[in-house]
């Protein structure tokens, strides 16, 4: 494949996916771009050049989160490639798959087949509105799913833009930005969204989401009590409720929660350990010996506990960093 075709072609496609670049640099076997949002985009223009090492070497010179991985080629890439990016939850983008996303960001290449006209419809033909939305939002869900949130986010800009106040396009830009990591900015989309559909409640959960991880814990959990209070079967708004006061170590009012949520499932092996831990920290060792005992006979292992317990030992470290962190 011609190198400055393909650079032109990597460049077109990076700006039409909205990305802002922390480095970028040339290798052996492609081009490696690190974005602002931590992810890594490997463009490779030969996919016989690509070996499972390639992928270890990326990760490691970028130190760069395997889920963050997402390798771009022209070519079907090997089955032991695509079986090491898998494994780190990364995702491929190869073959076909890479010419239709290419097609769906508009970019015209003389390395690839020209673009189909609209099926059944003469050139210049537009799709109607509906169809169109429907079709923009059909990619963006699909890139989300594929764990590509730039080009998902991407797409449902590009549906919130034809339809400035649908529901699904303003909450995928909300939700993608949050899944980058871009949390101010998610913020912001989520605000736009309750104030068109105040009492939404997927928006008003993602805004609590959010809320947390710029580590106004206070409004966090003020939000989840909203939830839990206007919606009291979703089960989401209960489970981030509980983790919100687990992380700021409210452990008296973590055990309340933690009794709510066992009265609706009473064979939750985690939630009783959830309960044990509750009672460890509020003094009682006659109930946290009764619950650990209790989730041990759900099917609860010694190693499942083992690791439950360092993960809130390490969220509760991390938010007591992101408090520090963050303004008043």
């Amino acid at each position: 494949m011609e190198t400055r075709a393909f650079v032109r072609l990597v460049g077109e496609m990076l700006e039409a996916m909205d990305q802002r670049l922390a480095a970028a640099r040339p290798v052996r076997d492609g081009f490696v771009v690190l974005s602002t949002d931590g992810f890594l985009f490997v463009f490779a223009p030969r996919a016989d050049r690509v070996s499972p090492a390639s992928v270890h070497q990326w990760l490691g010179t970028n130190e760069a989160p395997a889920e963050r991985l997402v390798l771009f080629s022209p070519d079907p890439v090997s089955g032991a490639v695509r079986e090491e990016v898998g494994e780190g939850g990364g995702t491929v983008v190869d073959g076909p798959a890479f010419v239709n996303l290419v097609q769906q960001l508009g970019i015209e290449s003389p390395l690839l087949p020209p673009s189909p006209p609209v099926s059944g419809a003469p050139r210049g033909y537009y799709l109607p509105t509906v169809e169109r939305l429907e079709a923009i939002l059909g990619r963006a869900r699909s890139w989300e799913e594929s764990g590509v949130p730039a080009l998902s986010l991407r797409f449902y800009r590009q549906a919130a833009a034809l339809k400035p106040e649908y529901l699904p396009a303003l909450i995928g830009v909300a939700r993608s930005l949050a899944i980058l990591g871009q949390w101010k900015e998610a913020d912001a989309a989520w605000k736009e969204v309750q104030a068109l559909h105040r009492d939404n409640p997927d928006a008003r959960l993602g805004r609590a989401v959010v809320l947390g991880a710029l580590g106004r814990t206070d409004r966090e959990i003020r939000a989840y009590r909203g939830l839990v209070r206007d919606f009291p079967d979703l089960t989401a708004a209960h489970a981030g409720l509980l983790g919100a006061l687990i992380e700021s170590e409210r452990w008296a009012e973590a055990r309340g929660e933690v009794e709510t949520m066992l009265r609706a499932s009473p064979s939750d092996a985690h939630l009783r350990l959830l309960s044990a831990l509750a009672c460890e920290r509020t003094g009682d060792a006659e109930g946290a010996r009764l619950e650990v005992n209790t989730a041990r006979a759900l099917g609860l292992t010694s190693e499942a506990e083992a690791t439950a317990r360092q993960n809130v030992e390490a969220s509760i470290r991390v938010a007591r960093q992101r408090a520090v962190a963050s303004p008043p």
